[in-house]
Parts: structure tokens; C-alpha cells; sequence
């Protein structure tokens, strides 16, 4: 018996001691960034140094450290091959997590250009999350470390994660946001974020809560990137940032996460996703009339006596703003376009409908189906 467990280890022994080979010969890309100019292409990425011995000396508390490189180029070509020319590694993208883009890029180039590109890398994961920055993607992803746990990569999965189910910011994948970028029915919501420099308690907010964007937190924290709010885009690349509130109320319509916190008066309430909406589009006197219809429950503290009147006035108010907003720069992201695009049998018709010409110029109705509830009772 021992003899033959002794022949099994010894067969194991060379796939185990493998394993540091694999590691030394490629580079695990955790996240990737993108800096657009007039002049070039910046292309920054992050990965876990196995040695220990990191040139930046990064380190997150728990003893392991990470590489931070960037290279430049006249376009992405160029900068793309800088960065393979001079990493003495191979790059792999399976293992992405997050790929972000400054803001300023999108001064240069579309979107869509951008993400087509990068949607070409060999093996990169469809499934990392796509986060615009108020920042240079460099000098974010060189800020970013683990706030809680060892890794960046489950740190940066736990973190989206957690934000996404409270409704802070948009679930936007690389495969979610190049499909309803190529489509012409619907426009995307990406994740927002930015570096958080004041570091301080004294500037609390008035108003709804989180109705503020990444950066602008009044906190304090070992991890200066924050990720609150998303960023609107429309297809000509027109955009516009929604604060964390914003999204919030986005989910809501949508369902996922099922419930908002807003204040009203000078008390609190909690609305939660009753039913599906609904979406109508009518035409009036050559334009278009686009009418959300959303059933919601709002719970008011039993503490707090009846609730105040004009609540659900309120809240439809605020769901009609965020409409006007994404309507602002054409971008659909509730998706009445597709609710459009029913009527017609072939693309040559609806093309000739044009679509995003009457988004524009549509007026907005929200109606609020709302049941009011005590909190705790059934």
C-alpha cells in the first residue's frame, strides 16, 4: 500500500511543480484600461505579480502585490504592440475582470470603435464589467487596490457585485454593452466611477440618498475608486451621468433590485417593484407619446402616522426626469424601441420610421400604480 501511494505522488510531482511554470511564463490581465487623445492610444493594464517583488510596489495588505504597465501608440495597433513588445510575458484576457475608459476618450472616439478593438483580444472574457471614469483610466487603475481580502480579483467581483444588487450602478458586461451598442432599438447604461481625492466627512448631502456620483462621496475609506451612478450613451456618442439615486430609480422600473429608498416631505418611504412594467408608444398629431406604467408597493413607517399626499405625484415626477434625461442624449436604455420595432415586418420600414428622431422630440407620461402599505404588514 505505501509503495503504490509513494508511485502515485511521484507521477503527481511534475504536474504539481508545473504549475509555477504557467504562472512565470504568461501575465493574468485583472483589469485593463483605455486613454484616448488626440495624440494616441495609452493601454494600461493590472496584474498579480507571483514574484513578490513588484516594480510599483503595490501592495494590498495581504502580501500580494501587482504590476502595473501601460504603453502608447498613434492608434491601437501601435499601442497594443508597444505593450506586448515590451511585457516579457504573454498576456492573457480569461481572466478579466474590468475593462475601463476615460470619459475623455469618447471626446476622440466613439464607444463602439473602442470596444471593437478590444473585443478582438484573444481569449478576453465577454463577461468583465465595462466602467467609464471621470479619470484617466491610467492613474485609476494605478490607485486601485483591494480595500477587503487579498485578491483583485475576487475583491473587484464581490465589489460590483454588491453595488449592482443594491442598484448603485448598471450591470454592464463587454458582451451586453458591444450588443446594444450594434442594435438600434435599445441603448446601454454603463457602470460610472472616479477617484474619491477628499477623503473626509464634512460635505454630507442634502436630498435623496446616493444622489451623487463616483468621486463625490463625503466618506472615508482605505480605496480612493468608487463606483456610484452610471454613464447614459447614445449612439451618435452623446452622453450624460446619472448619479447612484439615478440608477436606483432605473432599477426600479426595471425590477432588479426590487425596492428604493427616496425621501419625500420630511419623511422616508420605501417603494418596491410590485409587477412588470409596461411600456406604450402612441402617436399624437405627428409625435410620438411614450408612457411608462410601472405598479409599485410604498411602505411608510407605522411610526410616522398616514402617509403624506403626493407621494406617488413625487415619484413619478422623479421617474419622469430620469426619462428626460436619457432622452436628452438619445439613449433608450428603458428599450421603447423595441416596443417600436414591432410594427414593422422589415428593417427598410423601420429604418424609414426613424426611430431615434422621434425618441428625441416624444413626449413622456409616466403613470405610478401605487399600493401604500405600512412597513411589516402583509
Amino acid at each position: 500500500m505505501k509503495r503504490a501511494l509513494c508511485a502515485l505522488l511521484c507521477a503527481l510531482l511534475p504536474l504539481l511543480c508545473g504549475c509555477s511554470d504557467g504562472l512565470d511564463l504568461s501575465l493574468m490581465i485583472i483589469s485593463m484600461g483605455v486613454d484616448v487623445t488626440e495624440n494616441g492610444v495609452v493601454v494600461t493594464i493590472k496584474a498579480p505579480d507571483y514574484t513578490g517583488k513588484s516594480a510599483a510596489g503595490q501592495d494590498d495588505g495581504g502580501g500580494q502585490e501587482y504590476l502595473t504597465l501601460s504603453a502608447a501608440g498613434v492608434d491601437w495597433p501601435h499601442a497594443l504592440a508597444a505593450l506586448n513588445g515590451s511585457t516579457p510575458r504573454a498576456l492573457r484576457f480569461s481572466q478579466l475582470r474590468e475593462v475601463v475608459i476615460s470619459l475623455d476618450s469618447l471626446q476622440t472616439v466613439r464607444l463602439q470603435d473602442i470596444l471593437s478593438q478590444v473585443g478582438q483580444l484573444q481569449n478576453i472574457r465577454s463577461q468583465a464589467v465595462l466602467v467609464l471614469c471621470r479619470d484617466d483610466a491610467r492613474t485609476f487603475l494605478q490607485q486601485q487596490q483591494p480595500q477587503i481580502g487579498k485578491r483583485l480579483s475576487k475583491y473587484l467581483d464581490a465589489t460590483l457585485e454588491n453595488y449592482d444588487q443594491q442598484g448603485y450602478i448598471p450591470s454592464t458586461t463587454l458582451a451586453a454593452v458591444l450588443r446594444d451598442l450594434s442594435g438600434s432599438w435599445r441603448a446601454p447604461l454603463i457602470t460610472y466611477a472616479s477617484l474619491n481625492v477628499y477623503d473626509n466627512l464634512d460635505a454630507p448631502q442634502p436630498g435623496q440618498p446616493l444622489d451623487v456620483e463616483g468621486g463625490d462621496l463625503p466618506r472615508q475609506g482605505a480605496s480612493t475608486a468608487e463606483y456610484v451612478g452610471g454613464v447614459a450613451i447614445g449612439p451618435n456618442g452623446d452622453y450624460t451621468i446619472l448619479t447612484g439615486y439615478e440608477v436606483q430609480l432605473y432599477h426600479l422600473i426595471i425590477g432588479e433590485p426590487q425596492s428604493l429608498f427616496f425621501a419625500f416631505g420630511d419623511r422616508y418611504y420605501n417603494a418596491k417593484w410590485k409587477k412588470p412594467h409596461r411600456l406604450r408608444i402612441e402617436e399624437k398629431d405627428s409625435r410620438s407619446v411614450l408612457t411608462l406604467e410601472l405598479p409599485v408597493i410604498i411602505e411608510y413607517s407605522i411610526f410616522s402616522g398616514e402617509p403624506e399626499a403626493g407621494v406617488t405625484a413625487f415619484l413619478e415626477a422623479e421617474i419622469s426626469g430620469l426619462m428626460h434625461k436619457l432622452q436628452s442624449v438619445d439613449c433608450d436604455a428603458l428599450g421603447f424601441g423595441s416596443v417600436a420595432a414591432r410594427r414593422f415586418a422589415t428593417l427598410y420600414e423601420w429604418n424609414a420610421y426613424g426611430w431615434h428622431d422621434r425618441y428625441r422630440e416624444a413626449d413622456i407620461v409616466v403613470e405610478v400604480k401605487a399600493q401604500m402599505r405600512q412597513a411589516g404588514r402583509l
